[in-house]
C-alpha cells in the first residue's frame, strides 16, 4: 500500500519577527485516490477562477482571507464563500491532514537550539512525523 504525502509550510519563516506563527502541514492520501483528489481540487480552482488554468496558480488560504494575490480584486463576501467552498471540498476528500503549529516567539524565548530557518523546519518536520 502506497501513501502519498504533500507537505507545505504556512505562516512566516524564522527571520520574520512580526508574525509569531509558523505552520507545517501535510495531506496524506492513498496513491489510488490521488487522481480523485486532483480532479476535485482542479474543479474547485476552475470554479473560483474560470479564466485561469488550475495548475498555473496555488490555492492559498492567506490570499483568500486577506484579499491578496489571486484574490486581491474580489470583495470580502466572495472570498468568504471561497473559503467555505475550499473547506467543504477538503473535508470530503479521501485524505488525512496533519499539521504542526510553532509559536516562533515562544521558541526563541525557550530554546537555544533553534537559531535559523533550517532549525525551524527540522523541528516542525520532526513534530509532523511524530
Amino acid at each position: 500500500m502506497t501513501i502519498l504525502f504533500y507537505v507545505d509550510e504556512g505562516g512566516t519563516a524564522w527571520k520574520d519577527m512580526e508574525t509569531n506563527f509558523f505552520f507545517l502541514a501535510s495531506f496524506a492520501i492513498h496513491v489510488q485516490q490521488w487522481s480523485q483528489m486532483e480532479r476535485e481540487v482542479s474543479a474547485l480552482k476552475k470554479e473560483l477562477f474560470s479564466g485561469k488554468e488550475p495548475e498555473d496558480w496555488e490555492l492559498k488560504g492567506r490570499d483568500i482571507w486577506q484579499g491578496v494575490g489571486s484574490f486581491k480584486t474580489f470583495p470580502r463576501e466572495f472570498r468568504l464563500r471561497a473559503f467555505k467552498k475550499v473547506s467543504e471540498t477538503i473535508s470530503h476528500l479521501p485524505c488525512h491532514i496533519f499539521a504542526v503549529q510553532v509559536n516562533k516567539k515562544r521558541l526563541r524565548e525557550t530554546s537555544e537550539d533553534i537559531k535559523d530557518e533550517t532549525g525551524l523546519y527540522r523541528l516542525s518536520f520532526t513534530q509532523l512525523l511524530e
